[in-house]
């Protein structure tokens, strides 16, 4: 009894809960308006308030992050490479796969919290390492094209995003949300990176290698 009631201030406590096990904005907005209309001497406070008083704050700082970690990681493998191009196609599964990753949160439901904002950072921590395994092996065995590549590399690919995935998934059987919520953002980040490394990148990469007829937007005629 003395959690919710304060003698020295004459001051009492009510725990609310809420309706369908969750508040949304309609029931806190409803609830505010209830307590405002009790006077000032009545006061709302609770994790969900001060949550959506800080979400602005939040979103900001995980977009820096995010455009931090995107930028970090653009110029280590620009300085492996040294080539334009090269940087840009590792970096192209995992951008693709973050963004994926975004959209399919809104589709399943999965909404951002405190633990979950900072997964799509994370994802690029782990993401573009499939892109520089595909382009390494690219690079030092240049024939055969961009499927031989793939070859060589898809299963070693594959095994390092299993990993990742058995040791995220961990995550999602947790019985708190916030830790569960991130372990499915982080397998759904790793599921898209692979898909986009081993599908987009090598497609990609044929598109821009193999010999046609266009250059430069005209049509070269054959004059042999």
């Amino acid at each position: 009894m003395g959690y919710f009631f304060n003698g020295p201030r004459n001051a009492i406590a009510a725990h609310l809960t809420p309706p369908g096990g969750r508040w949304d904005n309609g029931a806190l907005a409803a609830m505010k308006e209830d307590v405002r209309a009790l006077g000032p001497d009545f006061a709302l406070t609770g994790p969900p308030l001060i949550f959506e008083e800080i979400r602005s704050s939040i979103v900001r700082e995980n977009i820096f992050a995010t455009i931090i970690a995107f930028a970090g990681n653009w110029i280590v493998v620009w300085l492996h490479f040294r080539r334009l191009r090269d940087a840009a196609l590792v970096m192209l599964p995992v951008t693709a796969g973050s963004l994926l990753t975004v959209g399919a949160m809104g589709a399943i439901g999965i909404p951002f919290n405190f633990f979950n904002v900072a997964g799509i950072a994370l994802v690029f921590g782990f993401g573009v390492d499939y892109g520089i395994y595909y382009m390494q092996s690219r690079r030092e065995s240049p024939s055969g094209g961009a499927v031989e590549a793939l070859r060589r590399t898809g299963g070693s690919i594959a095994l390092c995003a299993a990993t990742t995935l058995a040791s995220c998934g961990s995550l999602i059987l947790s019985h708190y949300r916030g830790l569960a919520s991130i372990g499915a953002v982080l397998c759904l980040g790793g599921c898209f990176c692979l898909l986009s490394t081993i599908l987009l990148l090598p497609s990609l990469i044929d598109a821009l290698e193999r010999p046609g007829p266009r250059k430069f937007g005209r049509v070269v005629k054959d004059t042999e």
